[in-house]
C-alpha cells in the first residue's frame, strides 16, 4: 500500500487498519505481560527459583539466570521481568545486591530470550511480513538473543567488578 497525494484518501488508506494493529498489539502486550504472573503461580515456580538462587556463582549473574529462563519461559521480556522480580527482589537484596544494579541487570537481561522461535512476538512479526521462520531466525538470533545475552553479561560483570557504578 502506498501513499498517494490525492486529496489525502492515499492517506485515509493508509492509517485505516491503524486502529485494528494497536488493539492487537495491546491485547498482545497485555497477555503477555500477564503471563509472569501465571507462570510465578505455577507450583513448580518456588523450586526453580530456589535452585537458581542458590546456585554458586556471583549474585548478579543469578539475576540474569533467573529471568533470562522465566522470560523464556513466559515469551515476553515484560512477563519475565513480572514473573521475577515481584518475588524474588527480596532475595537478591538479601545476597547484598544492589538494588539499583539489580534495575540495570534485569532490563538487559530481559531482553535475552524474549524472542525465541515460539515467541508469538517473533511469529506475527514473520506472518505480517511474509517471510517464513526458518529464513530469518538466525538473524533474529543474533540480533535479540545472543547480542543481548552478552550485553547482560557484560553489564552485570561491569557491576560486579565496579559497584560504585550502579
Amino acid at each position: 500500500m502506498s501513499y498517494k497525494n490525492k486529496g489525502g484518501g492515499g492517506l485515509k488508506e493508509l492509517l485505516n487498519p491503524v486502529p485494528k494493529q494497536a488493539a492487537e498489539l495491546l491485547l498482545q502486550v497485555g497477555a503477555l505481560g500477564a503471563l509472569g504472573a501465571v507462570v510465578a503461580a505455577s507450583p513448580v515456580f518456588p523450586s526453580i527459583t530456589e535452585g537458581l538462587v542458590h546456585m554458586q556463582i556471583p549474585g548478579l549473574f543469578k539475576v540474569i539466570i533467573c529471568i533470562a529462563l522465566l522470560t523464556g519461559a513466559s515469551g515476553s521480556g515484560p512477563a519475565g521481568l513480572n514473573a521475577t522480580l515481584p518475588y524474588l527482589s527480596e532475595s537478591f537484596a538479601q545476597m547484598g545486591i544492589n538494588m539499583n544494579a539489580l534495575h540495570r541487570v534485569a532490563v538487559f537481561s530481559s531482553q535475552t530470550l524474549d524472542t525465541l522461535p515460539t515467541n508469538p512476538g517473533f511469529a506475527v512479526a514473520t506472518s505480517v511480513t511474509d517471510v517464513p521462520m526458518n529464513k530469518s531466525y538466525k538473524y533474529v538470533f543474533i540480533t535479540t538473543v545472543l547480542n543481548t545475552t552478552i550485553t547482560s553479561f557484560v553489564v552485570a560483570i561491569i557491576l560486579t567488578v565496579l559497584p560504585f557504578l550502579a
